[in-house]
This record gives structure tokens, C-alpha cells and sequence, in this order.
């Protein structure tokens, strides 16, 4: 059976809403629980939309703390780096040049020695007996030499004499070849007798001989002569070679006492005291290096050739040496450049002069070049690590007045100790940023808390 439900009445409506009004706060409070928890699930999750934007806006504001420094414009050396050997100055190998008994060694092997200190002395005796022997000799020529002298003196006397009386004679025989002449004329006339002319022709006979046999005593006088002043030639050349031999044996004897030729320092020692030593032997005795001064050398590409005589006909080119763990160099100068170039190796050897007064370099080191071509004037410089290095070039950050950074395009021309060239996109006295550009981008705001100069640098 159905019944009709009646109507609602005013009064019932009237219950209704009241109803209603209390229910509201309860879904308020619902939708409030909801929203919290839909928000506690986003930041499990890792989404952080609702604070991004505020953490973004405060960042931008707050300046990022960087260094700085300063770029400068100065002179810098255009040159070369390169590996260099270092070579003695010179090296000398002491050898004896008599034969004898080593007596004693005056020095230690590896000891520096000067030049004219005594290394070595060497057995004597024989070639002082030599000496002797070659002394008595040249005294024995000497006296010969004086007795063929007086042999000359005697023989030219008795040759002046046969002249004399050769003359004498030559006189007497024109004398009596007139005579002879004139009686033979007066005998014809039947002045004087035949007896008498004949006479005269006997005594012409008897001077024409004398004087023939006064020419051939002069002839053997004058070969005496000759004889005896080739003898006395003869002895004073001994005499002369008898003293040659006598300064020979002198040097020889010098020789017994070996001195350093050089200043240097000495090798390994090749003979003791008591062997006995050879002349001229294929081992030397000691080898000396000098090393004070001495050289660097080195080898350079060919391309370089033509700036090194260059600049080496306006001044001599600086060469620095650096040392394997030392940072302080040693400073020299380019001396020889070799009159050829290795076509093996397209290079050309060159050698610098180094004073090496405290002995930092040694023979045989290997040690890093710096050969200086020339100053490149007023080149712009800033720290190498200012320079950062994009997908398709290099920037740096300048630092503007107003603390803001500009990120600026360069162009490096090289580095130099640490520095690098800057040929475009800076100008002198800009600051760069040395430190921080990890936290930068174009507008970013910087704290300064450093300037640096070059000097600070390094």
C-alpha cells in the first residue's frame, strides 16, 4: 500500500537550512586538510615551483665575491723555449810527453785546479844525464870551433903573404921583361954583347918562374883558407846543434813536472804514483773541464735563423737558463751560431757564454732555454687564468663601474710566464676577473675582494 508523502511545510525548510549553515565550517576545514597534504606530496616529490622563483630573485640580487686584477701595458720579451745541453768551455786532456816514473800526483780526482798548478812530477835522472852528456859535447865543439878560427886567422895571414910576394915577383918580371927587351934591341946594334942580352933573357926566365911558383903557394894558401874556415863552419854548426839538443833536453826535462793548462775541474784519475808513464799515450792522465765560464747549447727551428741575425747585429741575444727545480735562471748571451743548418733536423746549433761563477751548471745537464729575440713594447697583459675558454672563443669578465661584469670576446696572442697578450677586446687599466667566473654570466654583480697587479701575480 503507498502513502503520499505530504509536502514540506515552512517549517520544515526553515530546519533544513539551519541545518545546512553548520554543515559549512566542516567542509572548509576539509578542503584546508586536502591542500596541506596535496602540498606535503608535491615537496616529497622534489617539486619546488612555489619557492624557485623567490630563491632565483634573491640570488640575483646578492654580489658574488671574486678577485681581480688590472690589465697592464709593458714591454715583454718575445722568445724561444727550448732544451739545452750544457757543454765545458773547454776540455783538455793532460797526457806526458817524456817517458819516466810517475812519482808523485799533487792533486785529487775531481779537485778544481788553476792554471799553472802542479798535477804531476815524473822521474828525471836519465834525461839529466843526458843533459850532461850533451853539455860536455857542445863544450868539446865550442873548443874546436875556437882552434879552426885560429887555423882561418893563421892561413889568411900566410895568404896575404904569398899575395905580397907574388906581387914582389910580378914586379921583379916586368923589370927584367924590359930589360931583356931593350939589351936584345942594343945587341942587335952591336951596342952590348950577345952574353949580356942573353943575361937579362935568363934573369926575365928566372922571375916569370918565381912568380908562377909564388901563385901556386898562394893558390894552396888560399885553399887552406878555404879549408879551414869550412871546418870552422862545420864546427859551429855542431856547436849550434849541440845546443838545440841541450834545449830540447831542457823542455824534456820541463816536461817531468806536468802543470794544469787550463783552470777546470778534473776527471777520474787514469795513472797512480809508480806506473810507469809513456809519451803520448792514448789515455790520457787526467782530463780537466772548464766550467767557469761555459756553455749552454742548444738547437732552434730554421724559421727562427733569420730574426736571430736579426736582432743579434743590433745587440747580443739574452739567453736565460732555468734549472729543474730551481726558479731562479742563470743569465747569458748568445756567442756562436753555427755556419751551417742539420737537414735532419730543419734546426740550427747556437751556443751561449754563461759566467757560472757559483757552478750551477755542469757538464752534460740538461736544462730548460729562454733565448730572447727582442721587447715587444707596450703589449696588454693579464693573468693566463683570467682568460676563459668558450665553445668557439675566449672571454674574459671586466668588471664595470658599477660592480656588474661585461663577459668581453678576446683574442691571445701568447703567454708569457703566466700572463697572456691581449691583442683585441681590452683595454689598458680594465679590471678582469682572475677568480669566480664559475658563478658569473653577462650582468652578473661582483664584490671585488681583491685587486692584483702583476707583480702580486708572481
Amino acid at each position: 500500500m503507498f502513502v503520499e508523502k505530504p509536502t514540506s511545510s515552512n517549517e520544515d525548510v526553515e530546519i533544513d537550512a539551519a541545518k545546512n549553515i553548520k554543515r559549512r565550517p566542516v567542509i572548509k576545514v576539509l578542503l584546508g586538510l586536502f591542500a596541506v597534504a596535496a602540498l606535503g606530496a608535491a615537496t616529497t616529490f622534489g617539486i619546488q615551483y612555489f619557492n624557485k622563483p623567490v630563491v632565483e630573485k634573491s640570488n640575483a640580487k646578492k654580489p658574488v665575491p671574486v678577485s681581480v686584477a688590472v690589465a697592464v701595458q709593458k714591454s715583454v720579451p718575445v722568445e724561444l723555449n727550448i732544451i739545452g745541453t750544457v757543454q765545458p768551455y773547454s776540455t783538455v786532456q793532460v797526457k806526458s810527453q817524456v817517458v819516466g816514473q810517475l812519482l808523485k800526483v799533487h792533486f785529487k780526482q775531481g779537485d778544481f785546479v788553476k792554471e799553472g798548478d802542479v798535477l804531476f812530477t815524473i822521474d828525471k835522472r836519465a834525461l839529466e844525464a843526458q843533459l850532461s852528456q850533451l853539455e860536455a859535447m857542445k863544450l868539446k865543439d865550442e873548443a874546436q870551433v875556437k882552434q879552426a878560427q885560429a887555423n882561418v886567422v893563421k892561413d889568411a895571414g900566410s895568404v896575404r903573404q904569398a899575395e905580397a910576394t907574388v906581387a914582389k915577383d910580378k914586379s921583379q918580371q916586368k923589370l927584367a921583361d924590359r930589360q931583356a927587351e931593350r939589351y936584345l934591341a942594343l945587341s942587335k946594334e952591336g951596342v952590348v954583347s950577345k952574353e949580356q942580352s942573353d943575361q937579362q933573357t935568363t934573369n926575365l926566365e928566372s922571375f916569370t918562374a918565381s912568380v908562377e911558383q909564388d901563385e901556386a903557394a898562394l893558390a894552396s894558401a888560399r885553399a887552406s883558407l878555404e879549408a879551414d874556415q869550412a871546418t870552422t863552419k862545420s864546427l859551429q854548426a855542431q856547436v849550434k846543434a849541440d845546443a838545440a839538443s841541450i834545449r830540447n833536453l831542457a823542455v824534456q826535462l820541463d816536461y817531468t813536472t806536468i802543470k794544469a793548462p787550463i783552470s777546470g775541474r778534473t776527471g777520474s784519475l787514469n795513472s797512480y804514483q809508480g806506473n810507469l808513464i809513456k809519451d803520448n799515450d792514448a789515455t790520457p792522465l787526467i782530463s780537466i773541464d772548464e766550467i767557469n765560464p761555459i756553455y749552454v747549447s742548444f738547437a732552434v727551428p730554421e724559421q727562427y735563423l733569420a730574426a736571430i741575425s736579426k736582432y743579434s747585429k743590433e745587440a747580443a741575444l739574452r739567453v736565460s737558463v732555468f734549472i729543474e727545480t730551481d726558479k731562479t735562471p742563470e743569465q747569458g748571451q748568445v756567442t756562436f751560431v753555427d755556419n751551417n743548418i742539420d737537414s735532419t733536423t730543419g734546426t740550427i746549433n747556437l751556443k751561449a757564454t754563461f759566467a757560472n761563477t757559483n757552478h750551477r751548471l755542469w757538464p752534460g745537464q740538461f736544462v730548460n732555454v729562454v733565448l730572447v729575440l727582442k721587447e715587444q713594447p707596450n703589449a696588454l697583459l693579464v693573468p693566463a687564468h683570467a682568460v676563459q675558454t668558450g665553445q668557439s672563443n675566449q672571454y674574459v669578465f671586466v668588471v664595470k663601474p658599477d660592480n656588474t661584469v661585461d663577459q668581453r670576446t678576446v683574442k691571445i696572442e701568447r703567454v708569457v710566464k703566466g700572463f697572456a697578450i691581449i691583442t683585441h677586446g681590452l683595454a689598458p687599466g680594465e679590471e678582469v676577473v682572475t677568480d669566480g667566473q664559475m658563478q658569473l654570466m653577462q650582468g652578473s654583480t661582483v664584490k671585488p675582494q681583491k685587486s692584483l697587479t702583476e707583480d702580486d701575480e708572481q
